[in-house]
């Protein structure tokens, strides 16, 4: 719930206003809980671990979802027509654009600063993989590993895939590594 109530702050600061998450969690301010969960979820975010996953959007649309079916169940019961009516809207709202413009821009903001954070990372020694991986390469291959470094990025589903950093590019990703900058 620490996210949820991180959204709405978020969220409350883009509108500048004072609204609960039942007010906030309507139609007409889907766009601004979208940019509110990528915020959250993004460099304002305190803890370093949801930092480095888009995760951390995907748990803000499932929870959402939960607040909006509560929402939706209190409407029914209390036969508020407007809430209930509001909240099916954006619960088909989310079926529609929150991939589209959370789920996907947040996948790819966080694995182009997650590149950076690998090559600071980077490991000098030579792992498992890494050896494995020396056998199948050709000459020309393992005499660029001699001059140049290598790191591992994750890959599609979560596997480390090895990367050759050039040495006009290690100068360029140190630089953006270092504290100066």
């Amino acid at each position: 719930m620490r996210e949820a109530a991180r959204l709405l702050l978020n969220a409350r600061d883009l509108l500048d206003s004072n609204l609960s998450m039942s007010d906030l969690l309507r139609p007409e301010n889907f766009d601004n809980v979208a940019m509110g969960a990528l915020i959250t979820a993004s460099s304002g975010f305190d803890d370093e671990e949801d930092m480095q996953a888009p995760s951390t959007v995907k748990r803000l649309g499932y929870k959402i979802k939960r607040m909006l079916g509560a929402k939706w169940a209190e409407g029914i019961k209390s036969k508020d027509e407007a809430a209930a009516n509001d909240s099916k809207s954006f619960v088909k709202l989310m079926k529609l654009e929150w991939s589209t413009k959370v789920t996907k821009l947040a996948t790819f903001t966080l694995q182009s600063s997650i590149r950076v954070k690998d090559y600071v990372r980077r490991q000098q020694s030579i792992t498992n993989m890494i050896r494995s991986m020396r056998a199948e390469l050709s000459v020309l291959e393992q005499k660029l590993l001699e001059s140049q470094d290598l790191i591992e990025v994750r890959g599609k589903l979560g596997r480390g895939v090895p990367v050759i950093v050039p040495n006009d590019t290690k100068r360029i990703l140190e630089y953006l590594a270092s504290a100066d900058v």
